[in-house]
C-alpha cells in the first residue's frame, strides 16, 4: 500500500502554473519508492490534486503487480514475433520521408542541379508534404 506527501509547493505566477513536488511510500517506508513533480494550473484544486495523486498510486501498485510476475533470468523469445508499425506510424514515417526527399530536391534546385522539367514533380511533392503534415508531427522534428 501506496501513502503520498507532499514535499514542496510552489507557483509560478508568470506562467500561470503550480508545481507540486509529491514522494510515494510504500508500507510507510521512511525511504520514497518513488518521486513526482506534479505541474498544473493555478485553478487546480485539492480535489483534482487527491485525484492525480491516486491515479500515481494506482499505476505504482499495478507496476508493484507487473513487475513480480516477471522472472529473472533467460528470456524464451521463440514465442515472440515482430511488431507491426502501426497505420499511424506508417503514415508518420512516410510523411518524413517525403519531407527529407523534399529537402533534398530544393537543395538540388537552389544548386541548379534540377532540370526545369521536373518543376511539377517538384510542385506535387510540395503540396503532398503540406497536406499530409500533422501538429503532431513536430515533435518527432
Amino acid at each position: 500500500m501506496y501513502t503520498a506527501k507532499i514535499l514542496r509547493k510552489a507557483v509560478d505566477k508568470q506562467t500561470k502554473r503550480l508545481f507540486i513536488d509529491v514522494a510515494y511510500h510504500k508500507d510507510n517506508g521512511a525511504d520514497p519508492e518513488a518521486t513526482e513533480q506534479l505541474v498544473l494550473g493555478m485553478e487546480t484544486t485539492l480535489e483534482q490534486i487527491k485525484r492525480t495523486v491516486a491515479q500515481a498510486i494506482k499505476r505504482l501498485e499495478a507496476l508493484d503487480a507487473n513487475i513480480t510476475s516477471i522472472l529473472e533470468g533467460d528470456i524464451d523469445l521463440s514465442g515472440a514475433g515482430d511488431v507491426a508499425p502501426t497505420q499511424t506510424e506508417i503514415e508518420k514515417n512516410e510523411w518524413f520521408r517525403d519531407f527529407n526527399r523534399l529537402e533534398r530536391v530544393k537543395a538540388l534546385q537552389a544548386a541548379g542541379g534540377m532540370p526545369a522539367t521536373w518543376a511539377t514533380d517538384l510542385t506535387a511533392l510540395e503540396t503532398k508534404v503540406r497536406d499530409g503534415a500533422k501538429k503532431a508531427y513536430i515533435a518527432d522534428m
